[in-house]
């Protein structure tokens, strides 16, 4: 019996090792064919989603399918800051903050360190609407993918219970990032902290989307134009 046992434990286990490596090659396949990139795909148990700009990494038990739509989600959303982003900007957005926002934040005993944290939180948070928008409105296969990534990160249940309760409406910088980064959600309450509704207007998500889609298009005719004019040099 003993020996039974172990042998349907190995069997079992065998058959998990072997649909994990499967979705993992899937996982990585939908991020080359997204980037046009050999972009590695490296999996952890840290909880921890992101990208170093040549390497996405993703936490996540994906031999579930409604974990796997997540992780291919998550995948995807990683691999399109590689596509689109500039994480040299990313890295150095503090030197463009005005002195006079330091001086600001100085009186109120916030370090100049913070605030460049914040800023760098708060262009990832307008670089993620531009990425997704993009993947969302040019890749329609991948939307229930996307679908899946904000229910299980920006629509769920206790989101929305915080974004509703009289929680995150003190005036600190966790209560603004948290209302800021929950600007989508369809329960955020505008009014919750001072100057957060002016915030949003300033944002203007709908331009921020309107204006990225015309980048990208202007970027995609440049590319045809480039293109077409190395032909007709080869051709010459």
């Amino acid at each position: 019996d003993a020996d039974d046992n172990a042998s349907d434990y190995l069997s079992d286990n065998t058959a998990r090792l072997i649909r994990l490596s499967s979705a993992r090659r899937a996982v990585a396949n939908y991020v080359s064919i997204l980037t046009g990139q050999n972009v590695p795909v490296l999996f952890n148990n840290n909880a921890v989603n992101c990208t170093d700009g040549k390497t996405v990494y993703i936490s996540a038990d994906i031999t579930k399918k409604d974990k796997f739509d997540v992780a291919v989600g998550l995948a995807l959303h990683e691999g399109s800051h590689i596509k689109y982003s500039d994480f040299d900007l990313f890295k150095n957005v503090w030197m463009y903050v005005p002195r006079s926002i330091y001086n600001y934040t100085e009186k109120l005993q916030i370090s100049k360190e913070e605030v460049g944290k914040v800023c760098q939180q708060i262009l990832n948070y307008v670089e993620d609407r531009y990425i997704d928008y993009t993947v969302h409105s040019n890749a329609p296969g991948y939307r229930g993918y996307y679908v899946a990534l904000y229910d299980r990160y920006f629509n769920l249940p206790e989101i929305a219970q915080g974004l509703k309760s009289e929680a995150f409406r003190t005036s600190t910088i966790k209560s603004y990032k948290f209302r800021f980064v929950n600007l989508t959600n369809k329960n955020t309450d505008l009014d919750a902290l001072p100057r957060l509704r002016k915030i949003y207007e300033l944002l203007d998500l709908n331009n921020i989307l309107f204006f990225f889609a015309l980048r990208l298009a202007t970027a995609n005719t440049t590319k045809a134009e480039s293109m077409q004019q190395r032909s007709v040099t080869t051709i010459k």
